[in-house]
């Protein structure tokens, strides 16, 4: 998906590399990646300042991976693949040299856009950095942790389903110890598991995204968890 989005990339951004003069001035990017985490959505145009910046539809849990965007302010819009119907258009703020993620998320006329920035902490000894966000609709608050030689361990106490507000206020990353973990969500009221993941690696230096997606019951896209590496 990402080499889709990059087919149509000089429209939305210009790469630095689009300009192979020396003598041009250097263009001021930051990098920009966009997640689809609405259940029952399907496929999005996406667009950029009015110019659409996917050749294919943009399809549920893909992720287009960081790419180069102008500075300063832009409209991002998300359409319902080859239709006009916008589900998002939203104003965004870029800075040079920062990074940041749009996803868009929840489902029907609900749908919207969570954009946040990306900021990445120190490399710590022997440690990997992850964040959560709650993207699915019909499940209460959640507890997000890991099971480590039987013992569970909570690192996102008490999360519901996200805002625009609450997802700004989670976008930071928590350090914690680089191995392989039996990642659990389990209902906040009540600690009951809600939904298991063994055998997740988490490498030291590197950097995760996390979010619950889907819906209770649905078999077209179950409740469960998804992982995007950012570094």
């Amino acid at each position: 998906m990402k080499n889709l989005v990059l087919a149509c990339l000089c429209a939305l951004a210009v790469f630095t590399a689009c300009n192979s003069n020396d003598d041009m001035p250097t263009v001021a990017v930051a990098r920009f990646q966009i997640t689809h985490a609405s259940p029952g959505t399907g496929g999005l145009d996406l667009g950029m300042d009015g110019l659409r910046i996917n050749n294919l539809p943009f399809n549920y849990l893909a992720n287009t991976g960081y790419l180069d965007a102008y500075v300063g302010q832009r409209q991002f819009q998300a359409n319902v693949a080859g239709t006009g119907t916008t589900l998002v258009d939203q104003r965004i703020q870029l800075a040079e040299d920062h990074r940041y993620t749009m996803f868009v998320y929840d489902t029907g006329s609900r749908v919207k856009g969570l954009f946040v920035e990306d900021v990445f902490p120190a490399v710590e000894s022997g440690k990997a950095h992850i964040r959560f966000f709650h993207f699915t609709p019909d499940a209460p608050a959640v507890t997000i942790g890991y099971v480590k030689d039987g013992a569970f361990t909570p690192i996102f106490p008490n999360r519901s389903f996200e805002t625009p507000e609450s997802g700004v206020a989670n976008q930071g990353f928590t350090a914690v110890d680089a191995s392989t973990y039996t990642i659990e969500v389990r209902r906040a009221s009540d600690d009951s598991l809600v939904f298991t993941r063994p055998g997740v690696t988490l490498t030291a230096g590197k950097i995760y995204t996390v979010y619950a997606k889907g819906l209770i019951g649905s078999l077209a896209t179950p409740l469960g968890a998804e992982m995007v590496i950012n570094r």
